[in-house]
C-alpha cells in the first residue's frame, strides 16, 4: 500500500506510532492513584535517614526537614502509618533510634504507635482538652494554665520523656501570667497548687487511655497553703450593698441576690435552666457542677423570688441569657464591678459571696459543717472548713461564752469543784485583779 492512498506522511506515521504506544501504555497501566507516602518516597523528596528502616527525612523549605517514620499501626490496623519523630534541628541520630525502638515496642504490644512520639502539647490538644469540656465545667481553667504555665515550657517535649525533674522545675519557676489582671510578684501557694493539680490530672489520664506507662507527676508535692482568702463583707459594707443593688440591672442584681441566697458557683448560676428548676419544692437541679455531678439546690424563698423575678423576664431556657443568641451570658465583670463602686466595696469577688453564704450558714444552730458541705457541693468537708467557715470576732466571743458557761455550770454542779468554793475563787480573783489595777 501506497502512503499516497493513506494520505499519510512519514512525519504523521511517526506521530502516530508515538501515539499508539502511549495508549498501549495507558492500556496497559493501572489508574492513577496517589500512592502512600511509604510507596512514593520521592513524591515529596523523601530520603533515608542515616540507614535506619522506615525513617526517612522530608525537606522543607521554611523549617528543618522533618524526620518520619512509615509503618504498621496495629492499633488501628493502616499498614501505611506515618509518625512525626521530630526534625533534624531537634533531634540527633540517637534520639531517633530510641524513637524508633519505642514504636516497634508498642508495634509488638499491639498499641498505638502514634503516641509513641507525642508531644506534651499534642496530648493536651488531642485527648485530654476534649475530655474535660465533657467531664469539667472548669475546663478553660485547666486550659488557661496549660496555656500560661506548661506549652511553652514543656509543650515541644515528647510526652514518653518528660521526667519528673522537668515538672519540679517547671513549677518552681512558674511565674505570673503577662496578661493577668492582678499585677503580682509571684504565684501564691494555692495557685502553684492548682498548676500541680492540672500536671496530675494531665499525665494520669495519659496513663489511663495508654498514651504512658506511668505518670512523671504523681509524685509532685504540694505547698501548704497560707493564703486562704477569708473576704467577707462588714455590716457596714451590706449596708451600701443594699441600694446600690437596687440601681443595678436586673442580670446583675439578680446574680449578686441569687449568690447571697444560695451560695451557688458564678458558673452554676450562669449555666442553669428554668427547665430545671422546681417551683413547687423549691429545688434547682444543677446537671454540670464543677466536679462534673449533678446537685440539687434547695432554694430558700429569697432565691425563688429571684428566679421568678427572672421567669417574668426570660428571653430564652437560661436564667441568665445572653443579650444575643439562645446561650447564657458571660462574666458580668465590668458590671459587677461598677455595683461595688457605687457601694464604696472593694476587693469582693463574686466567688466571696459564696463563702459569705456558707459562712453564715454554718453558724446557725443546729447546723453541721456537713450539711453546709454538701449544701455547697465541695468534694469534702476539708475544703467547706478551710476556705468557707470564716470565723468573726462574734462567733469567737459566742463560743467562748458557751465554753466559759459549760464549765462553770460543770464546776457549780460539783463536777469539778464545789459552787461555793468557785464563788470564793471567783471573789479572790476579782480582788486581786482590783489590788494590781
Amino acid at each position: 500500500m501506497k502512503l499516497a492512498q493513506l494520505h499519510l506522511t512519514p512525519h504523521s506515521i511517526f506521530a502516530s506510532q508515538i501515539a499508539s504506544e502511549n495508549d498501549d501504555k495507558t492500556m496497559t497501566s493501572p489508574p492513577h492513584k496517589f500512592k502512600p507516602k511509604s510507596e512514593n518516597i520521592s513524591a515529596y523528596g523523601e530520603q533515608p535517614y542515616y540507614g535506619i528502616p522506615c525513617v526517612f527525612t522530608r525537606p522543607n523549605k521554611t523549617k528543618p526537614d522533618a524526620i518520619l517514620w512509615h509503618g504498621r499501626n496495629p492499633a488501628t490496623g493502616n499498614q501505611k502509618t506515618t509518625v512525626t519523630i521530630g526534625t533534624v534541628a531537634t533531634h540527633s541520630p540517637g534520639l531517633v533510634h530510641l524513637a524508633v525502638e519505642r514504636i516497634r515496642d508498642r508495634q509488638r504490644r499491639g498499641l498505638d504507635v502514634r503516641s509513641a512520639v507525642m508531644t506534651v502539647s499534642e496530648g493536651f490538644d488531642g485527648k485530654y482538652l476534649d475530655h474535660i469540656k465533657k467531664t469539667l465545667i472548669s475546663w478553660s481553667d485547666h486550659l488557661s494554665r496549660f496555656e500560661h504555665h506548661v506549652r511553652k515550657a514543656i509543650g515541644n517535649r515528647p510526652l514518653h520523656l518528660v521526667s519528673q525533674g522537668e515538672l519540679v522545675e517547671l513549677v518552681d519557676n512558674a511565674v505570673p501570667a503577662l496578661n493577668s489582671s492582678r499585677k503580682l510578684e509571684q504565684l501564691s501557694p494555692a495557685t502553684i497548687n492548682r498548676i500541680i493539680d492540672l500536671l496530675k490530672a494531665y499525665f494520669s489520664y495519659m496513663v489511663k487511655i495508654g498514651y504512658l506507662d506511668t505518670s512523671p507527676a504523681a509524685r509532685l508535692e504540694k505547698r501548704r497553703e497560707t493564703n486562704a482568702r477569708q473576704r467577707v463583707l462588714s455590716e457596714a459594707e451590706t449596708v451600701r450593698l443594699g441600694p446600690a443593688l437596687l440601681q443595678a440591672p436586673l442580670l446583675v442584681r439578680s446574680l449578686v441576690r441569687l449568690a447571697l441566697a444560695t451560695g451557688m458557683r458564678l458558673s452554676e448560676m450562669l449555666g442553669a435552666k428554668f427547665s430545671d428548676v422546681d417551683f413547687d419544692n423549691a429545688t434547682l437541679l444543677l446537671r454540670k457542677t464543677k466536679n462534673g455531678k449533678s446537685r440539687l439546690v434547695a432554694v430558700p424563698p429569697e432565691g425563688m423570688a429571684v428566679i421568678r423575678e427572672l421567669f417574668q423576664h426570660r428571653k430564652n431556657e437560661y436564667l441568665f441569657p445572653a443579650l444575643r443568641g439562645d446561650g447564657h451570658m458571660s462574666r458580668p465583670s465590668k458590671a459587677y464591678n461598677k455595683l461595688l463602686a457605687a457601694a464604696s466595696i472593694e476587693g469582693l469577688t463574686v466567688h466571696d459571696l459564696r463563702r459569705i453564704h456558707g459562712s453564715i450558714a454554718a453558724q446557725g444552730e443546729g447546723v453541721a459543717v456537713i450539711d453546709v458541705s454538701r449544701h455547697l457541693g465541695h468534694g469534702s468537708v476539708a475544703v467547706t472548713e478551710k476556705s468557707y467557715l470564716v470565723s468573726c470576732d462574734q462567733r469567737l466571743r459566742r463560743a467562748a461564752t458557751l465554753a466559759s458557761r459549760e464549765i462553770q455550770r460543770r464546776l457549780c454542779r460539783g463536777n469539778l469543784i464545789p459552787r461555793c468554793l468557785s464563788v470564793v475563787i471567783t471573789a479572790q480573783m476579782c480582788f486581786v485583779s482590783a489590788r494590781m489595777a
